[in-house]
């Protein structure tokens, strides 16, 4: 008897000890993360969209877009404000993981009402499989409910006075580089071949879906150019889980002459990423498109325009610049 009530004992001690451990870890993540909407530059740069798109002002977000370095490398929500009146937003990772992605999705629809969520399809093929896979969900379940760890590295800015700083436009980087892709350009060679996913991808698309839905957010997958990324295996294999949830698919890897594409000059590193100049095309397009398939409003006339339009000017005024400077 007297076993089983110290082992009791050491039990409570035990749940005591966790309880209180959680609490203190939710507290400090508070602090942290008011801390660090109050000043940016103390995130490192992976993580700065994860923070920006929360100090957006509540329910002005029109279009969300996720997914890896191709969604803010490519997509320029200024260009579709200037074009359009919509208000995007770049919620896009180097090496964003669909994990990460879904924390994301959820980050989202905290404070932000988006009509529609378009996805750099990408995060298919960086595939979460085994004791990998496992591992990732459960630091990435750890990293969103205690943001403590996700920002972790912003303890050594906070002591040290380190500062990460980078510009950014609604999370539209601009990359100013011309490293010419020389390939073949017809790398979309038509097959039936289907590149795998794994399992786990799944699961989390399936989520990613299901929280679209519950929240009323139409879905588009958008794949940009990239022919060191995507291929017609990869093309298949994001066409079928669209066509099986219903999900719009705008594969621009099959556009290139559409978009006017010159991989002489609108390839940042070699073809795997575009430049700005291949941004700008892909954003006209992009824009015509959402114009003609979707019911999305022009907010150039309300309430938040003043500061948008804000922006717009001093990112057209950089683009000029940069645009010049590229091709000297």
């Amino acid at each position: 008897m007297q076993d089983s009530n110290n082992k009791f004992k050491n039990l409570a001690r035990c749940a005591l000890f966790f309880v209180i451990l959680f609490v203190l870890l939710m507290g400090l993540s508070k602090i942290l993360v008011k801390t660090l909407k109050d000043d940016e530059s103390l995130v490192t740069n992976r993580n700065k969209n994860m923070l920006r798109i929360t100090n957006e002002p509540e329910n002005t977000i029109d279009v969300a877009v996720l997914g890896d370095s191709l969604s803010y490398s490519s997509f320029s929500p200024l260009q579709l404000w200037r074009d359009y009146g919509i208000t995007a937003y770049i919620c896009g990772q180097p090496g964003q993981r669909v994990s990460t992605t879904y924390s994301m999705l959820k980050t989202v629809f905290k404070t932000q009402s988006p009509k529609l969520i378009i996805l750099e399809p990408h995060v298919f093929v960086r595939n979460l499989k085994g004791v990998d896979g496992i591992d990732e969900a459960v630091y990435e379940a750890l990293y969103y409910n205690i943001p403590l760890f996700r920002y972790h590295d912003s303890w050594k800015s906070i002591i040290w006075g380190y500062r990460y700083v980078e510009s950014s436009y609604k999370g539209f980087v601009i990359r100013d580089r011309v490293k010419s892709y020389s390939g073949d350009e017809e790398y979309m060679n038509e097959t039936k071949d289907k590149k795998e996913i794994s399992d786990m991808v799944l699961r989390y698309m399936e989520q990613f879906v299901k929280l679209c839905e519950e929240n009323g957010a139409e879905i588009l997958f958008v794949s940009a150019p990239s022919p060191k990324n995507y291929d017609y295996k990869t093309h298949n294999a994001i066409a079928d889980f669209a066509k099986e949830h219903s999900i719009n698919f705008l594969d621009m890897n099959l556009l290139n002459k559409e978009l006017k594409m010159d991989w002489a000059k609108d390839s940042l590193d070699v073809g795997d990423h575009v430049n700005l100049n291949g941004a700008c095309k892909i954003t006209e397009y992009l824009g015509k498109y959402l114009d003609d398939m979707y019911d999305l409003p022009d907010h150039r006339n309300d309430e938040i325009a003043d500061e948008w339009n804000e922006a717009s000017d001093r990112f057209f005024e950089i683009v000029e610049k940069e645009l010049e400077e590229m091709y000297e």
